[in-house]
């Protein structure tokens, strides 16, 4: 977002830093361990004579140590013994998705599910699977389909609300998050505040985004992105003194939080104190030496300065790193005009 500073100057702001929260992977759709889950299941099945059943225990034992090369060769093996195993295809396919084998690991998820059509971890393992892919319209469909087998099950709409936000679509994420607070509000963590505030700040609701990231930081106080974006959202309304005491909060946490200093250094200039801007962009530019945008501003500042030399020096070393800079172009023409070249 650019906007227009003296001298007609355009400062460029930076919202963006993660995304937003990060979808599950085996875990998430019950306070029990999901590997202790199928644990049970194998150790009721060696309890009942099943050979099937050793395999499954120790393909299981393997996984749990990361030895998924291992784990696969012994899931085929139960899944020789006894063909009708869901649960040795829907964790087989989670060490094939381990290992970058996504379509084994897509074929294994979907024959767990056609096996057993309730079997919701299958359908969130495929769903986060296909998250991982960037397909978020077919995790979508994966996560509706925990929520249509249990419609009271948050975290299938924290998976689905979560994928709504990275498919760009804010007010459906907004939605399934809120339903998830609301459904398990005991468990609701500091990501599902986080994703949420993010989309309300997308669609220009900062007041609730502020009290979004509020409640993320409560929960997690040192929640670098939740202070970060919560100084965005101060900034977006005005309130940059707020905004700066947040940005300072995550370069507490994070020393080396390269947008934090560069947004805290917009906030100084915005309220009319270049030195302190230019503190932040250098700070900014030593950690990021490639960041055009932190000379562009720090030139602007240095021009409010009357130091127009370095103005012209900042808005040239803009343009080595992006030639194509249109703002640095426009500010570069006129520091050259005022210092009468």
């Amino acid at each position: 977002m650019k906007k227009t500073f003296a001298g007609g100057m355009a400062l460029v702001f930076i919202a963006s830093f993660l995304s937003c929260a990060t979808v599950g992977g085996e875990a998430g759709l019950s306070q029990v361990n999901p590997l202790d889950e199928a644990k049970e299941q194998s150790a009721q099945m060696m309890a009942q004579g099943l050979p099937a059943g050793t395999y499954l225990n120790r393909a299981l034992l393997s996984y749990s140590q990361g030895d998924y090369s291992t784990a696969i060769l012994d899931f085929t093996e139960a899944l020789r013994l006894d063909p009708n195993l869901a649960v040795a295809y829907n964790w087989r396919g989670s060490a094939h998705r381990r290992r970058g084998d996504y379509g084994l690991a897509f074929a294994d998820f979907t024959e767990a599910v056609r096996l057993d059509p309730y079997y919701a971890r299958a359908f969130h393992n495929r769903g986060f699977a296909h998250f991982q892919r960037g397909d978020f319209d077919l995790a979508i469909e994966d996560f509706s389909e925990i929520i249509r087998l249990d419609p009271n099950n948050a975290s299938g709409f924290t998976f689905r609300g979560t994928t709504y936000f990275r498919r760009g679509d804010y007010d459906l994420a907004i939605v399934d998050l809120t339903q998830a607070t609301r459904l398990d509000p005991y468990n609701a963590n500091a990501a599902l505040f986080y994703t949420r505030g993010l989309a309300h700040s997308r669609i220009g609701n900062f007041g609730l985004a502020i009290a979004d990231h509020t409640q993320a930081i409560r929960i997690d106080p040192n929640h670098e992105g939740a202070f970060f974006q919560r100084g965005n959202a101060h900034s977006r309304i005005g309130n940059l003194d707020l905004a700066i005491e947040d940005y300072t909060q995550a370069i507490r946490i994070n020393p080396n939080f390269t947008l934090a200093f560069y947004n805290r250094g917009l906030a100084h200039q915005r309220k009319g104190n270049p030195d302190l801007a230019i503190k932040d962009y250098t700070q900014a530019i030593r950690i990021d030496p490639n960041f055009a945008f932190a000379f562009n501003n720090r030139g602007i500042a240095h021009f409010d300065r009357g130091h127009f030399d370095l103005a012209i020096a900042d808005y040239e070393a803009a343009l080595r790193i992006d030639p194509n800079f249109s703002a640095a172009i426009s500010n570069l023409e006129t520091a050259r005009q005022r210092r009468g070249w």
